[in-house]
């Protein structure tokens, strides 16, 4: 019976994952953020996704860094919460977006980032300014951070979505 209980979990686990897939890849698309759920049990982050940053600008809104232009990649990972993860220069930085507002509006958790702390030596890619986005859009693939003054932060590329137009072109 204890084999036919973790078999069951295992079930309902892959069944979780695979409605959660489902839906991240049924997200519509919109030129401002909807922060209801696409699943009335499952609400999930307008963020959520793994992103690849395309272009990163700095305080004043200019591109400073283009992904694409090195062998270094700057990746943006966001769960089904708003749990977020990258990285800066060598160390990790974490933490958590807040709900979105209808209109696009985000902001990262009053309990702040974590960053490791290890001693980081050659040259790295600029890091994201979480703490300065304060509103985004997601439109297809793209997604496209701005600070409070609606300069941009950072644009970034679902990769998911990014791997699965590549593999239509190659396919082709």
């Amino acid at each position: 019976m204890f084999t036919s209980i973790i078999a069951l979990r295992r079930q309902v686990q892959s069944l979780a994952v695979l409605l959660i897939v489902i839906g991240a890849l049924a997200a519509p698309s919109a030129s401002t953020a909807e922060s209801k759920p696409y699943f009335p049990l499952l609400p999930i982050h307008p963020l959520f996704g793994t992103w690849w940053a395309e272009t990163l600008y700095d305080q004043q809104g200019e591109a400073i860094w283009r992904g694409g232009e090195s062998d270094d990649a700057v990746l943006m990972r966001v769960n089904l919460t708003g749990g977020y993860s990258s990285r800066m220069d060598c160390n990790i930085i974490a933490g958590e977006f807040q709900k979105a507002g209808e209109d696009g509006s985000i902001s990262i958790s009053p309990k702040g980032s974590m960053v490791t702390l290890m001693g980081c030596f050659g040259d790295y890619p600029p890091t994201i300014a979480f703490s300065e986005i304060a509103r985004f859009e997601r439109e297809g693939m793209k997604l496209r951070l701005y600070d409070k003054n609606d300069v941009p932060i950072a644009v970034f590329c679902n990769v998911v979505a990014l791997k699965s137009a590549l593999d239509v072109i190659v396919d082709s």
